[in-house]
């Protein structure tokens, strides 16, 4: 997962779900380096991977838009 949230592309990918100041590399960097977060996001991607990658974009959304609400509020 680490490898796969530091590649560009994915970033790229995941921009239009955070809002706009967190759409850079420094924020997903944060995400990762905040044990609370990236815990949140392993457990996210593991059992997203059971259920396969569309279900995982659409669970990613839900979550980002949620994780990004609690820390810019509403």
């Amino acid at each position: 997962m680490e490898t796969m949230m530091r590649d560009p592309e994915m970033q790229k990918m995941l921009y239009p779900y955070l809002p706009e100041p967190m759409r850079n590399p420094t924020s997903i960097e944060w995400m990762l380096s905040n044990p609370e977060v990236r815990k949140q996001m392993e457990d996210m991607f593991e059992s997203q991977v059971r259920m396969g990658l569309d279900c995982f974009c659409i669970v990613m959304h839900e979550w980002i838009a949620t994780f990004a609400k609690s820390i810019l509020g509403p």
